[in-house]
């Protein structure tokens, strides 16, 4: 029996190797546009802050461009490569990522050795996970 065709003629993609490009969008898109905001912000702020406007613009540019970025990643996979799934749902995920990671660790004082590592893979896996989300029950 054959295998069931999807909209583009292609069988339907395992699970696994969708999520794992989802989120690989995801983190690439975040990288990408957390770069570009970072070194905007902090070229912006250079000589504020008694010299510390460049790094806190590079910083506040990198933690805001960062889940953007990983939405667009998404946007860009699910318009070009015509993967299914919510980009609405991967949009709340990505900021609930980036919310639940630097939330406690300003309020508990845990150390950006965690933190932002942390960051760095709950914005994408939670973007990634609500993409998914709103997949249909066929692949891709």
């Amino acid at each position: 029996m054959a295998k069931p065709k999807t909209r583009n003629n292609r069988p339907p993609m395992s699970p696994l190797p969708a999520f794992l490009i989802t989120f690989g969008a995801a983190a690439a898109g975040g990288l990408l546009l957390g770069f570009i905001a970072g070194l905007t912000a902090g070229s912006l702020m250079r000589d504020l802050f008694f010299g510390f406007g460049q790094l806190v613009g590079g910083m506040g540019g990198m933690f805001i461009g960062y889940p953007i970025g990983a939405t667009l990643g998404l946007l860009l996979l699910k318009k070009r490569w015509r993967f299914r799934g919510s980009v609405l749902l991967g949009m709340v995920g990505c900021l609930v990522g980036a919310v639940a990671t630097m939330g406690p660790a300003e309020m508990f004082g845990i150390t950006a050795a965690f933190s932002l590592p942390a960051y760095a893979v709950a914005v994408p896996l939670l973007g990634a996970i609500g993409f998914n989300l709103g997949k249909g029950k066929t692949g891709r």
